[in-house]
C-alpha cells in the first residue's frame, strides 16, 4: 500500500473518531435521563447551561477539525489556477467538502 494512502486513510479514521466522540458527548450530555432526577425547572435550566458549557469546548474542536476540508480544497482550486495540469475535482474533495459543511453546521 502506498504511504500517501495510508496516511490519508489514518487521518480520515481519526477524525470520525474525533466527530463520533463529539457526537457520543452531546447524546450522553443531552439525554433525557440527566434530568429525572431534578426537581425544580430551575435546577434543569441550571444542568443544561452546565452541560452546554461543557459542550462548547468539545464542539470547537469539532469546528477547528472541519476547517482543512475547506483548506484541501483552496488549495486545488489554487493549484489549477497556477498550473498548466488540472487536478480534477474527484468525489472524495467533494464528499470532504460536504462533510466539512455538514459538520460545521452540525457544531
Amino acid at each position: 500500500m502506498n504511504y500517501t494512502y495510508l496516511k490519508d486513510f489514518i487521518c480520515a479514521a481519526i477524525l470520525v473518531l474525533l466527530f463520533q466522540y463529539i457526537n457520543y458527548s452531546y447524546l450522553d450530555l443531552f439525554k433525557a435521563k440527566n434530568w429525572e432526577n431534578l426537581e425544580t425547572e430551575a435546577l434543569k435550566i441550571e444542568k443544561v447551561e452546565e452541560n452546554l458549557l461543557i459542550y462548547k469546548k468539545i464542539n470547537s474542536w469539532g469546528t477547528a477539525f472541519s476547517i482543512p476540508y475547506f483548506i484541501s480544497l483552496a488549495c486545488r482550486l489554487i493549484f489549477n489556477l497556477q498550473s498548466k495540469k488540472q487536478l480534477p475535482y474527484d468525489i472524495w474533495l467533494i464528499a470532504d467538502v460536504v462533510a466539512g459543511v455538514t459538520n460545521i453546521i452540525a457544531f
